[in-house]
């Protein structure tokens, strides 16, 4: 998702107002309950971009599937992740980038997190990362490297819709849109199987980071011929000069088994903040809504392949 640090763009004040002023009452506050439901912990204790209450829209969603929700305010530990499925993690930053997206961009996590996080997961739990653009390619670094991905710290756009560097043809850009039978979607079944919705034709991301999944890893979204990393020293500050480097066949999502566990990696959020706009379909602004149409099958099946659900989704 297109992510503006400096300035309160008027889309994503519409967005905030619209979404919040539709969370129910009973919504208003993240379920902590123990629950025999798959419980998604999600990952607030470090500096997490724009986490904000219209999540709860999006835990609505969750919950309406059959997941528990609860936040971690803290640091990960083993206690914090005792009982919980899948740990989700998005939009982290280290200290010094909370309102400064300027190189350097250090890793948001210690290593004592990293060790403690991947040893969950070699035991059986599941990891989603969702890795942002510029700085958040570097916040996610060291975590991601751990793993054996390689995240550009840019912005993954269409180097043949680059007729500028403003900000609105970097966001036009930025907006790729990704169909079945052209190669760019695998045959995973977290895209092939059938969601309530029906099935996926379609997936939309907006201005994220480019990964380079290691071999053994499934590639969900594979980045065409045309797609560049567009790597500033500020982030949404571009010139003719910005560094650039080809992205073709890397992912914007990818999955992988990790010893008892599992892990997903996407390159853009809005992979899987749509649903809370699109079910049901509050709100139709500008292309988003449109291109974004069948990102919130993609969340449910994504959460149901981690939470080792793939039953609920498999073709009938």
């Amino acid at each position: 998702m297109r992510i503006v640090q400096t300035t309160t763009r008027v889309l994503a004040s519409a967005l905030y107002i619209l979404v919040t002023a539709l969370v129910p009452p009973e919504l208003a506050e993240t379920d902590t309950s123990q629950s025999t439901q798959p419980t998604i912990l999600f990952d607030l204790g470090h500096n997490n971009y724009g986490a904000n209450k219209a999540d709860q829209t999006f835990y609505g969603f969750l919950r309406d599937h059959g997941f528990a929700v609860r936040n971690l305010h803290g640091p990960i530990t083993d206690s914090a992740l005792d009982g919980i499925i899948v740990f989700h993690t998005s939009n982290a930053l280290a200290r010094i980038n909370i309102d400064n997206w300027s190189l350097p961009n250090p890793s948001a996590f210690t290593p004592d997190e990293i060790a403690v996080l991947l040893e969950w997961v070699q035991r059986g739990g599941s990891l989603l990362m969702v890795i942002e653009h510029m700085p958040f390619g570097g916040s996610y670094n060291d975590l991601a490297r751990a793993i054996g991905f390689e995240v550009s710290n840019g912005f993954a756009v269409d180097s043949s819709l680059l007729d500028d560097y403003s900000e609105e043809n970097i966001a036009e850009a930025g907006a790729l849109l990704f169909r079945r039978g052209t190669g760019e979607i695998s045959d995973h079944l977290i895209v092939t199987g059938q969601s309530p919705y029906g099935q996926i034709e379609h997936l939309a991301t907006d201005c994220g980071s480019a990964i380079r999944l290691p071999s053994h890893a499934a590639s969900l979204i594979t980045l065409g011929a045309d797609v560049v990393s567009l790597e500033p020293a500020t982030s949404w500050a571009f010139t003719v000069d910005t560094p650039r480097r080809s992205v073709a066949g890397w992912s914007q999502a990818g999955v992988l088994e990790y010893g008892e566990g599992r892990i997903a990696v996407l390159g853009d959020n809005f992979l899987i903040s749509a649903p809370g706009l699109l079910d049901p379909p509050y709100i139709e602004i500008e292309q988003e809504a449109e291109l974004g149409a069948h990102n919130h099958k993609f969340t449910l099946n994504l959460y149901r392949w981690l939470s080792g659900q793939e039953d609920l989704f498999l073709l009938q």
